[in-house]
């Protein structure tokens, strides 16, 4: 900073502290940066006001510090000045009733602590989370369920000027670890409103509370938690484990092998140490999931800051929806699932709707985009699309045509099956309504249409004087029908994910078949469907997942199939059918057994995407 304007600040406002070449490491939780850094300590509001003004004035740039918990210094000397409120007037607290006024400069945990002294609290679990009650309006903080906002009623500042703010907090628009407020408002204060709580019970969970954090959370210099989790319920910490991450480092910053999200500074680590090994980070678990994390933690150095967050551009996604097959309805409901899970993970996501394959030539693709055809049955499940998608060179999630055709016409999956010595009901398969009746399969038999989804066309057939009947209501849906023997068992449905195995989902229904009235009517009953299944020995659920991961290699799927099954009375694993494109929604059952595998519905989306993106 100019030394002409430092001292014309010091004596427009007089008696500022001002201290300088003061080091990073003195000042921030990390201690990471320069040891030439200019700080300002206000006294109090009005004192802060005139440096504000006088900044504002002199286009002087400003930082806003605090217990600098969450905070990376720059290694350059900042041409500007660093303001810590740090004084009585911002770590203050003021008690009535059950209202607190704090300054938001004071340590969470001693605002916690002091509440619960005077017998306000009911948020004690709040206080493990590091920096001050500022820090964690500003970021909406939370442990075990609770936020922040919850216990808050006004939030007080200034803007950049000098100007005074205030909101209430109702006036605001509280996210999972994000707030509304301007980025340039310096809050100063806050009022919040707490429970009765008997203080010895309190300070005791308290206590409780912050020795659980020092036995699970790594000691050491760090900002706590780097990066945010992308949604609620999805780790940024299990991911970066999931990567590979832990234990790496990058000169003195090193990723703890106790906790994924903690990059500790054990060897005077510089900024570009931390910067880059955030970015490698970043990259590994984009690899892996399609997920861009979001850093926690606030730059001093925009340039830094810059060069992280842009480190990764997100997916650009086209949606293909509706199609022309029975199935166009549960594809709309999908797809919509679809956007809004790979919207929420910060892609650039469309969606179109498409009746045709002619449609196909009328979308104008962006550069980079990856096709997602959320298409059940039809030209979506068969291989047509996607031969088109192959003869454009257009990366898409799921098979490719030939493993699509094979996977969705029943007679030639059972053909496949029989090749590969894969264990399926006896069948025949026949293309015309005067079909005899097999005479090689015991009845009870099964009869459907060969290249249908979602069970529509099927009947149970009990006695010979049903086939005709059967015959004719399957051949409305296909040119060829497949009847196969009626296995009495468990039935259950095995997601293949990148050529592994999900957890197995039984499903229990009220009928004698998983018919379209058991998936979407249930006009006899509702449908169970049991993730992991509870019925089924490990030696048998072993046995299904490797029948369904064998067929999904005969036939070359990649990225995704369903492959349902029946365990018969003997613990024989019979493939009935594969599925491309199988249900979509969060509650549909492949994205169900990734969620129990720990795969949530947004994370299984985007990595999906990516995976089609590396084609």
């Amino acid at each position: 900073m100019n030394k002409d304007l430092l001292s014309e600040l010091k004596n427009t406002v007089q008696g500022l502290v001002i201290k300088e070449n003061v080091p990073w490491k003195e000042f921030s939780f990390l201690g990471i940066g320069t040891d030439k850094n200019i700080i300002v300590i206000p006294e109090n509001d009005m004192k802060l006001r005139d440096v504000l003004q006088f900044c504002f004035k002199n286009k002087i740039e400003t930082r806003i510090i605090g217990a600098g918990c969450n905070t990376l210094g720059s290694d350059e000397v900042f041409d500007g000045l660093i303001i810590r409120l740090i004084e009585p007037a911002f770590t203050g607290i003021t008690v009535s009733h059950s209202h607190v006024t704090a300054g938001a400069g004071i340590n969470l945990k001693d605002f916690i602590t002091y509440c619960a002294q005077k017998g306000l609290g009911g948020y004690s679990c709040l206080a493990g989370i590091p920096g001050t009650l500022g820090g964690s309006v500003r970021m909406n903080a939370g442990a075990h369920g609770m936020e922040i906002k919850d216990i808050l009623e006004d939030v007080c500042g200034f803007y950049p000027d000098g100007t005074p703010w205030c909101a209430d907090v109702s006036e605001l628009y509280w996210d999972y670890r994000a707030v509304n407020i301007p980025e340039d408002i310096i809050i100063t204060a806050v009022i919040c409103k707490l429970k009765q709580v008997n203080p010895e019970e309190e300070l005791k969970k308290i206590k409780k509370e912050l020795q659980w954090r020092i036995t699970n959370f790594p000691q050491g210099r760090s900002v706590g938690c780097v990066f945010k989790n992308p949604t609620e319920g999805i780790s940024a910490g299990k991911m970066i484990d999931d990567s590979g991450c832990k234990g790496t480092r990058i000169g003195g910053a090193v990723i703890s092998s106790k906790h994924g999200n903690y990059f500790i500074n054990d060897a005077n680590a510089t900024e570009k140490d931390y910067a880059d090994l955030m970015i490698f980070t970043m990259k590994k678990v984009f690899e892996l999931y399609g997920i861009i994390l979001t850093p926690e933690i606030k730059f001093i150095n925009q340039e830094t800051e810059k060069r992280v967050t842009t480190a990764i551009a997100p997916l650009k996604v086209l949606i293909l929806k509706g199609g022309n097959s029975n199935e166009r309805d549960i594809s709309l409901q999908s797809a919509k699932e679809v956007e809004d899970a790979l919207k929420s993970l910060g892609h650039k996501v469309r969606s179109i709707d498409i009746k045709s394959l002619e449609e196909w030539r009328e979308i104008n693709l962006e550069k980079g985009e990856v096709v997602f055809p959320v298409l059940h049955g039809g030209f979506g499940e068969n291989g047509e699309i996607q031969k088109l998608f192959e003869a454009d060179g257009v990366p898409f999630v799921g098979s490719g045509s030939s493993s699509c055709f094979l996977a969705m016409d029943k007679v030639e999956s059972k053909k496949i099956m029989q090749q590969n010595n894969l264990p399926t009901p006896p069948f025949a398969y026949f293309d015309n309504s005067n079909a005899p009746f097999p005479e090689n399969i015991e009845l009870p038999i099964v009869v459907k249409p060969a290249v249908e989804g979602s069970t529509v066309g099927i009947t149970l057939l009990k006695n010979k004087s049903k086939w005709s009947e059967a015959l004719k209501l399957a051949l409305q849906y296909s040119d060829r029908v497949i009847a196969e023997a009626y296995i009495s068992g468990t039935e259950i449905t095995v997601g293949v994910l990148d050529g592994k195995p999900l957890p197995v989902v039984e499903i229990k229904y009220p009928g004698e078949l998983f018919d379209y009235d058991a998936k979407y009517e249930h006009k006899q009953g509702e449908t169970e469907y049991i993730c992991p299944t509870e019925s089924l020995s490990l030696p048998i659920i072993n046995r299904a997942q490797e029948v369904a991961v064998a067929f999904a290699e005969s036939i070359d799927i990649r990225h995704l199939t369903r492959v349902d099954l029946i365990i018969a009375e003997d613990g024989t694993p019979y493939i009935l059918e594969a599925n491309n494109m199988p249900g979509f929604t969060s509650e549909s059952l492949l994205p169900k057994a990734a969620n129990a595998a720990g795969i949530p519905f947004p994370v299984l989306c985007s990595k999906l995407a990516v995976l089609a993106n590396k084609k």
